[in-house]
């Protein structure tokens, strides 16, 4: 079955990590890092396959996207530069996974 998918809402996760700096010496100190993702939309045409054996959903061309990114190194909000690599291997992997 073919239809249009429209979804806005917000489905959120938080990745939480510490990054370690080795020199001079082994952990000579850390970084925390801290990024949260919201997926705020996403719409285009799908198809959903329904039967006794497997579900799918699958989109038949790239959807529209909108992500909400924020990311924080230590105390410090980071610039553009991180979401926007982030917004794209997001869609890229939206791409080669549901398309």
């Amino acid at each position: 079955m073919n239809c249009d998918l429209l979804y806005r809402g917000g489905f959120g996760f938080k990745v939480s990590t510490r990054l370690w700096l080795n020199w001079p010496v082994e952990k000579a100190g850390h970084l925390d890092i801290e990024i949260d993702i919201e997926i705020k939309e996403i719409s285009g045409r799908c198809r959903i396959g329904v039967n006794r054996e497997r579900s799918y959903l699958a989109f038949l061309e790239e959807p529209q996207t909108r992500f909400a990114i924020k990311t924080n190194y230590g105390n410090t909000v980071v610039g553009k530069n991180i979401p926007r690599m982030l917004i794209k291997k997001l869609k890229d992997q939206i791409r080669t996974r549901y398309i």
